[in-house]
């Protein structure tokens, strides 16, 4: 079974196929904010180049989150509407086991203002308190601070891919994946009345 994987809850947006253990296609790009017009064009492009037709793919999987609202919004939506659309399962990935599995060690993300998301725990990334090596996303000011203390900052371009993780994953097929966002969305609710 051809499955479709997702992740735009990093700072390089990935997308891959993957079959019966082997990956057929990847691709990966620097994430500029701009998901809505590149991951379905991005896609289209992957199942051209790896010669296969929608109705090939017979599962979604996509990094869920934690993760920033809007990137993760539109890989979600994305993917649901996929499954939706061609009736298939999805896989909803926490994006701590996509990290775990690309390095066995410690991962830190960005997660607005000045906190960042450390080995499962939000956190003020002035507390951060980190030794020897580590690897996710950070401002690249931030990255200095941890260099400047003697850690070491592994790049992401040095760690497995998204196809290397769906080769070896298994997760619950779901028909619906909920985002996992570092904090709840700051979103407005309507104060009108509806009827029911």
């Amino acid at each position: 079974m051809i499955i479709l994987g997702l992740n735009t809850a990093t700072n390089i947006s990935q997308i891959a196929l993957v079959e019966n253990g082997e990956i057929l296609a990847e691709n990966s790009w620097k994430s500029e904010q701009n998901e809505a017009e590149t991951l379905l064009p991005n896609i289209k492009k992957l199942l051209e180049t790896a010669k296969i037709d929608w109705s090939k793919v017979g599962k979604i999987a996509v990094i869920k989150g934690p993760g920033p609202f809007t990137a993760l919004r539109v890989s979600i939506a994305v993917a649901n509407s996929l499954a939706y659309g061609l009736n298939l399962p999805i896989w909803g990935i926490p994006v701590q086991d996509y990290w775990k599995y690309r390095r066995n060690g410690g991962f830190v993300l960005q997660a607005g203002l000045n906190r960042v998301f450390y080995n499962d725990k939000l956190v003020d990334f002035d507390d951060l308190n980190v030794e020897g090596e580590i690897t996710g996303h950070l401002k690249p000011i931030q990255v200095e601070k941890l260099v400047e203390k003697g850690v070491k900052f592994i790049n992401e371009e040095d760690l497995p891919t998204l196809g290397e993780f769906l080769v070896q994953a298994d997760y619950k097929d779901e028909k619906l994946v909920k985002p996992e966002y570092f904090a709840p969305p700051n979103i407005t609710k309507s104060h009108k009345k509806y009827k029911q």
